[in-house]
């Protein structure tokens, strides 16, 4: 025996068409919103490695070394490492994500900030001071946005193997500024140059969420 389903549709084409639209949208926005949670630590780890990468990290960790960055600020053995985690976590926590749920015209979709462009939330940290007798010095305020300009008048760096940092001391001089290699302003900084043209490898992260429901 042959057994008919027959199925009568009652809705009309075009309220077919939309409850179809409503459920592949409301699809895309779970998938969307779960898909996130995984490239957003995508892109922490990433930000983490590409601080750590600039070549003022490792003049800052270079404990001892004579006219590093670790020797130029008076940086006491562990205070760097300690600043440099600080700074980091500082620039990852600062992300905000915000999905833009699809409309019914399929408009919709991710963005993200990084880093708030007056970097307060760097030049807030404790670890960017150096307490040097009464007085708490901001190295981490010279390093990103004091540039190439004179900092302190009357001394000068001295290398040697004495000091705090057991890489130099500063002695009567002209003046001091950070090292040109390494100083930094607002627009061009170890922070702004880390991030800088990374939006091709950002957009990768984005990508495999949507390649994910499509």
């Amino acid at each position: 025996m042959t057994t008919t389903l027959s199925i009568e549709l009652l809705d009309s084409n075009k309220e077919i068409e939309e409850k179809v639209n409503a459920a592949i949208i409301n699809i895309l926005n779970k998938e969307i919103s779960k898909g996130s949670k995984s490239a957003e630590q995508d892109l922490l780890d990433l930000i983490f490695e590409w601080i750590r990468e600039q070549p003022e990290i490792d003049s800052l960790r270079a404990e001892g070394v004579q006219n590093s960055l670790n020797a130029t600020f008076g940086l006491l053995p562990g205070q760097a490492n300690a600043a440099i985690n600080h700074i980091i976590k500082a620039v990852v926590g600062s992300i905000v994500i915000n999905i833009k749920k699809f409309d019914k015209n399929y408009k919709g979709g991710i963005n993200f900030y990084i880093q708030p462009e007056d970097f307060n939330n760097l030049l807030a940290l404790n670890s960017g001071y150096i307490q040097n007798t009464d007085q708490a010095l901001p190295w981490l305020d010279w390093l990103l946005l004091k540039g190439d300009s004179v900092i302190i008048v009357g001394y000068t760096y001295i290398p040697t193997r004495g000091g705090r940092s057991g890489g130099g001391i500063m002695g009567a001089g002209s003046s001091w500024r950070v090292d040109p290699r390494f100083s930094g302003t607002a627009n061009n900084n170890f922070i702004t140059r880390a991030l800088y043209g990374r939006e091709r490898e950002i957009q990768k992260i984005f990508e495999i969420i949507f390649s994910g429901i499509t």
